[in-house]
């Protein structure tokens, strides 16, 4: 996994890069870590917030190695499968807060599995 740091302190750049499966990059992570003093952000490609967490939290490391694991178990696909996602209300967007009720449909043009997980911001 590529992440790539913004402002991230010298401790913390330490304890990451000790992490299987991380190469820190300078542009094009596929997440970004944001710190702003005790607060740290983690990122999404695009730059949408996933998580935020105190700088020394642990849970933080714990977030960062599960998606390293999860992109190294699963391989990215070589092809297109066509995936179009919708979501309702779709005037909202992609974001949604938690125990807010929304509905989803995910359609593809190939015939694959889909598989959901759910990684909480505690990466339990």
């Amino acid at each position: 996994m590529h992440l790539k740091f913004e402002s991230v302190s010298a401790a913390l750049k330490t304890k990451i890069t000790g992490l299987t499966g991380i190469a820190i990059v300078e542009r094009e992570g596929d997440l970004t870590l944001r710190q702003r003093g005790d607060q740290v952000q983690l990122l999404g490609r695009r730059g949408t917030p996933s998580s935020t967490a105190q700088a020394g939290d642990p849970n933080l490391i714990k977030r960062i190695a599960a998606q390293a694991w999860l992109n190294r178990v699963l391989p990215a696909g070589g092809g297109s499968l066509g995936l179009r996602a919708e979501t309702d209300p779709g005037s909202r967007g992609n974001t949604y807060v938690q125990c807010e009720s929304f509905v989803f449909e995910v359609r593809l043009q190939k015939p694959a599995y889909i598989m959901l997980l759910d990684l909480d911001s505690a990466a339990i």
